[in-house]
């Protein structure tokens, strides 16, 4: 028998002129959280999502996600209901709080080779152009099967007054649009990168998904009663594209954690690079690396950059990278180490890819680590194309250099005066303390994205015609 859908708020939903009832800071909007990968402190998007949602009630939030083969142990400190499901429709309760991966369970293989199919998954994941070839019939699978009605029914038992999501590929789009039309849900959706129109340039039968990716979009974005950007680059953009207007949530840092005091002075310049290595971001180290060689035996500069990263990506690049005393290897660092390697840094260095294909993929994107190199007072040194969205967002902030692929003297000349010119790394570092004050505090930044959410809640009990309820599918 179907049922209706008849959410049980914690604010009320009826609609009318009635005062408010979000001057009570206490009183949120009952929150579902849809996206691919959970809330937790081991992975970007993860850490992102926790950073917004650290202290809401958790009689009040929720999250369902979609991994496609492995994932990360949600944090139960930030959210105690997370529903993960699987490609096979089977859906897992999360249950205890210890972190690290959690692979796709036995009761998912139908073979019941257990650890046998996780290796077979892990090692077709490792192998890029087999993943190209199967990506299209994994996307097909997950938008055009019964998830839809799995996720419909979790939504359902979970009632929540309006779904965040964190959109990137078609699929997930898709069936969270369609999941939220179909129940009359109000949607908030938030987009990190620019997935839908650089996601599927490269891949088999890309014409078709770009079209679908582009098609679901609009009709998320035109269901939504809230929009959100990654950065004030990527808003701009979408007003202009999508309609807005478009607000913007970047990753939010708790100020405290990080001292922008100067360390004290060795003789060494020394950067420090904290981040994924992947996106072909190991070249423009490289290359980096090269360059601040050169600078030591033809000038003298005692510069040295360490390079942090995950065991996996270190064991792929650490041959390519490592060049002592120029580019050393530092591992892996767990989050709560960064705030005191950053402090004993004179430059904090992102990069990223010059390749066309990779500069498309992160166009409009702002890299997790430069809230916190922001933070952490220190002047940014970005190598990678000066005109994608973490560069835009260095250079609006004044927060450090961004150096292009110029020619060679041109970018040995620009790298030797930063680095000789301790003054100027300091008005770089201020000016980023300064920007991530304003824009990434986590008290200040939590009580915007909370008002963001509250006001999205309150344009759909204004826009009632479209009824909150609908069946169930039977």
């Amino acid at each position: 028998m179907s049922k209706p859908f008849s959410p049980r708020p914690i604010l009320e939903t009826s609609c009318g002129p009635e005062r408010s009832p979000f001057t009570d800071a206490t009183r949120l909007p009952r929150v579902t959280v849809v996206s691919a990968n959970p809330i937790c402190r081991d992975q970007a998007n993860g850490i992102f999502m926790r950073s917004l949602f650290l202290g809401w009630p958790q009689e009040a939030l929720s999250q369902v996600y979609f991994p496609v083969a492995v994932t990360h142990m949600p944090d139960r400190a930030v959210c105690g209901d997370y529903r993960l499901i699987h490609p096979s429709g089977r859906v897992q309760r999360i249950a205890g709080g210890n972190a690290g991966p959690i692979a796709s369970p036995k009761q998912d293989d139908p073979g019941g080779s257990g650890p046998q199919w996780r290796k077979t998954v892990a090692g077709v994941t490792r192998r890029p152009r087999l993943m190209r070839w199967l990506r299209p019939g994994v996307e097909l699978w997950y938008a055009n099967s019964w998830l839809q009605a799995i996720l419909e029914r979790q939504l359902l038992e979970l009632r929540p007054n309006l779904v965040y999501a964190l959109l990137g590929n078609y699929c997930l789009t898709k069936l969270t649009y369609s999941a939220c039309k179909r129940l009359g849900i109000p949607l908030f959706v938030h987009v990190t990168d620019d997935f839908v129109t650089s996601l599927y340039a490269t891949m088999p039968f890309s014409a078709p998904f770009q079209t679908a990716s582009e098609r679901w979009f609009r009709r998320a974005v035109g269901h939504a009663e809230g929009v959100a950007a990654i950065s004030p680059v990527m808003a701009e953009e979408y007003d202009g594209r999508y309609g807005g207007p478009w607000t913007w949530f970047a990753t939010l840092i708790d100020a405290d954690a990080y001292d922008p005091t100067p360390r004290s002075t060795d003789g060494t310049v020394r950067l420090v690079y904290a981040g994924n290595l992947g996106l072909e971001r190991w070249r423009s180290l490289a290359e980096l690396g090269a360059a601040l060689r050169t600078l030591r035996t033809e000038n003298g500069i005692d510069a040295r950059l360490t390079v942090y990263s995950t065991p996996d990506q270190i064991a792929k690049h650490q041959n390519a990278l490592a060049s002592p005393p120029a580019v050393e290897i530092g591992g892996w660092l767990p989050p709560e180490r960064l705030p005191a390697v950053f402090h004993d840094a004179d430059v904090l260095v992102h990069a990223e890819s010059f390749d066309p294909a990779a500069a498309d993929y992160t166009r409009l994107s702002f890299s997790t680590k430069l809230s916190q190199y922001f933070m952490a007072g220190r002047c940014v040194l970005m190598f990678g194309p000066t005109d994608i969205g973490s560069a835009r967002m260095i250079q609006l902030a004044g927060a450090g250099l961004t150096l292009g692929q110029t020619d060679r003297d041109a970018t040995l000349g620009a790298l030797r005066r930063l680095l000789v010119d301790d003054a100027s790394r300091r008005r770089y570092g201020d000016n980023g303390r300064r920007y991530a004050l304003t824009w990434f505090e986590s008290t200040a930044g939590r009580e915007r994205f909370r008002l963001a959410l509250a006001e999205a809640f309150e344009a759909s009990r204004r826009n009632c015609g479209t009824p909150v309820a609908s069946l169930l599918r039977s």
